[in-house]
Formats: C-alpha cells, sequence, structure tokens
C-alpha cells in the first residue's frame, strides 16, 4: 500500500485523483482550487485526466452514492471509498464496450493502494456498477 507522499510525487492523473478524492470528500471545495492546490508536477495531460476524473465524481456524485450504496452495505476506507467512486465516474463518463476495460484498469491500479481484499471488493463491485447503474436509470431514480 502506497502512502500520500506516493500521491504527491505520482505523475499519474489517476492516482492524484484518487488523493485529491479523498481530500475532497473531507472538505468539499472548488475543483479547480483542488487541483491547482495539489497537482503540481502533473503533465498537462495528466492533469487534465485528473480534473476530469473528479469533475466527474462531483458531477455525477448522487448517482455514485446511490448506486454503491445498493451494493456496498458497510462503511469503507476513504482510500478504498475514492478509488470505487473514481472508477464509477470512469465508467459513467465513457462507452459501455469500455467497461470491462476500466474494471480492469482501476483494480490493477487499487493492487498498489490498497490491500488485497479491498482490491478484491473493488474488481467486484465495479463490475456491478454498470447494471446497478442502468437498473437506476430504468426506474427513473430521482438520484439519477
Amino acid at each position: 500500500m502506497s502512502n500520500n507522499s506516493y500521491f504527491s510525487n505520482s505523475k499519474s492523473g489517476w492516482h492524484r485523483a484518487v488523493i485529491l478524492c479523498e481530500v475532497y470528500f473531507r472538505k468539499p471545495q472548488k475543483i479547480n482550487t483542488l487541483i491547482a492546490d495539489h497537482a503540481s508536477g502533473l503533465s498537462r495531460m495528466e492533469r487534465r485526466r485528473c480534473q476530469f476524473l473528479l469533475l466527474g465524481v462531483v458531477r455525477n456524485l448522487q448517482l455514485i452514492e446511490y448506486t454503491l450504496s445498493r451494493l456496498i452495505k458497510k462503511e469503507t476506507r476513504p482510500r478504498l471509498k475514492s478509488i470505487l467512486f473514481i472508477g464509477s465516474a470512469e465508467i459513467l463518463s465513457l462507452d459501455p464496450d469500455t467497461w470491462p476495460k476500466i474494471v480492469h484498469y482501476v483494480v490493477e491500479q487499487a493492487k498498489a493502494l490498497v490491500s488485497a481484499k479491498e482490491y478484491g471488493m473493488v474488481n467486484a463491485v465495479l463490475r456491478k456498477v454498470p447494471k446497478q447503474i442502468k437498473i437506476i436509470k430504468a426506474m427513473g431514480h430521482a438520484h439519477t
């Protein structure tokens, strides 16, 4: 597992998005401010990726919260929660044909960030997210 210094030194927009999502959950703030304060050292492309993922979480916050609440019954550690939210936001933003690849990518990234049991949970939960979102949207649920 990695600590926060890993994230602050990471050149990956995806990894940085996970830690910034944790920060956002502790103290919501404007994404642009959050990125300006914590995304130094990222390339332009990785900074855009980080921003895209964070905005995806914020834009779809209620839908992601509701979806995950139907799949997970207990509170998760902040790092695990952030990974699940970032993964769910990415699923929501991309073509359904890419969803299995997204799940695989998120699980691979999670292996370096959380315990084996937790990345197993990431795999199990994210594989169910697309179907759950389709069900929620078909119901015309108010959280969408």
